[in-house]
Parts: C-alpha cells; structure tokens; sequence
C-alpha cells in the first residue's frame, strides 16, 4: 500500500476541487435549464468551499499549494471542448 502524507492528501483533494471548477466554468454558459443552472451552482459552491478548506488546513501544516500543471488544464479543456 503506498503512503500518502497528509499535505499530499490535501494538494490532492485541492487540485481535484479545482479540476472540478474548471470543468463547471467550461460548461455553465452552456447549460439551458433553470434546474440544472441551480445545481450546478450548488456543485460550485460546494467544490469553492472544499477547495478552500483543504487550502487553508494545508497552509496550517505549512504545507506548500500546488496548483494543477498547465498541462492537465489544457487537456481538461481540450477534452471538455471535444464532447
């Protein structure tokens, strides 16, 4: 079993909350319903406030925030652009 420490686990859950975020922006102008604007708007507030907290407890431990690689955002898009 490999072993994660826990500033790793919380760059993880960080950038995993980011990647969702930027895959809410790539579609939110393109979504036509009411209810689905809402709940999308919901899923942003939540991933906002998970990214944040996992933000703030890593900086606790004096850890160092990694933002995603420029390379999984351009493939993020490319891929969200293609479907």
């Amino acid at each position: 079993m490999t072993h994660i420490n826990e500033t790793e686990l919380l760059n993880y859950v960080r950038q995993n909350a980011e990647a969702a975020l930027n895959g809410i922006d790539m579609v939110e102008n393109s979504v036509k319903g009411t209810k689905l604007k809402t709940t999308i708007e919901a899923q942003r507030n939540e991933y906002t406030n998970l990214y944040a907290e996992a933000d703030a407890l890593l900086r606790r431990k004096n850890g160092t925030p990694e933002d995603m690689s420029t390379m999984s955002k351009v493939t993020a898009q490319v891929m969200g652009n293609m479907k």
